[in-house]
């Protein structure tokens, strides 16, 4: 239906799941089974979207043939494999054919370029080349005026995202400088913080943001989501979803969507600065200044 109602623009991003409770309509599924589950399934929606005729058990114990109706328009599924950032799963994206949707939660910018050589290997020994495939990375993203004003609007909303998502945030308790890694562990995903006292908990919320904002956002100006988005483009990043509805009131999120607005004409026009804008950085680009003395 999404697929007529666009003319085509149809994409779906399927995800190994996180949670036990992910698996709650189909048990059998979870981990470890949950990878060969995936990748399954991915290759029945895909036939399934083609028209195909897919099998399916029945009650009384037969098989079904299922067809799709209403045909969608486009004559194959546009599909994105989703992972925190597992070396694994992108070499299987690849092995499958499939673009990838990552974050930068569990990853920093530089991790993420070393695993482009992993998937688009993959990708060649399955016969596919990887110029017509996109990696997506999710950022959190709020524009504003001025970078403190974007840090106050985003601060509340992102913190209470992290602690939702507190199994992807141990590498941040792991650099945090108060906490106590346990002896003889090294591999900071193996580390358990749901014990963690109230207190050390907001500190390392606190700690997270902050590395959060720097580092792993588009927040702040749309000089600051400019340079982002050229940086990811550098390694080889296609497509950048911004999450924009994270906790932030309805008018903060309608009002950041003009500054996104510009940083999107701006990174897809190779970033060239508006006419009106004649700050230092928009004079060095719209010059080409190569030196400064």
């Amino acid at each position: 239906m999404v697929d007529n109602l666009t003319g085509g623009r149809t994409g779906v991003a399927l995800a190994l799941g996180w949670h036990p409770d992910d698996f709650i309509l189909r048990p059998e599924n979870t981990p470890p089974n949950n990878r060969k589950a995936l990748f399954d399934t991915t290759d029945q929606v895909r036939r399934l979207w083609r028209g195909e005729a897919v099998e399916f058990p029945t009650a009384a114990g037969g098989k079904l043939a299922v067809r799709s109706q209403p045909r969608p328009i486009s004559p194959e599924l546009k599909v994105w494999i989703t992972t925190a950032g597992n070396p694994e799963t992108w070499r299987d994206a690849g092995q499958n054919g499939a673009n990838v949707l990552t974050h930068l939660l569990g990853q920093t910018v530089d991790e993420v370029a070393g695993k482009f050589a992993i998937d688009h290997q993959a990708l060649r020994n399955a016969g596919h080349d990887p110029a017509n495939f996109t990696v997506t990375l999710m950022l959190h993203t709020y524009l504003a005026e001025d970078r403190e004003t974007a840090r106050d609007v985003a601060r509340g909303p992102t913190r209470e995202y992290l602690r939702s998502a507190a199994e992807l945030i141990k590498q941040y308790a792991w650099a945090f400088p108060a906490f106590k890694k346990p002896q003889g562990m090294t591999n900071p995903m193996d580390s358990d913080i749901a014990g963690l006292a109230p207190e050390e908990m907001e500190a390392i919320l606190d700690f997270a943001f902050d590395r959060y904002f720097n580092d792993s956002r588009l927040f702040g100006t749309t000089v600051d989501a400019v340079a982002r988005v050229e940086q990811l483009k550098r390694i080889g990043v296609g497509e950048v979803a911004c999450l924009i509805n994270y906790g932030i009131t309805t008018p903060q999120v309608l009002a950041g969507l003009e500054p996104l607005a510009e940083v999107l004409r701006l990174c897809n026009s190779g970033g060239a600065p508006a006419e009106n804008d004649y700050s230092f950085a928009a004079q060095i680009k719209r010059h080409r200044v190569t030196h400064l003395q």
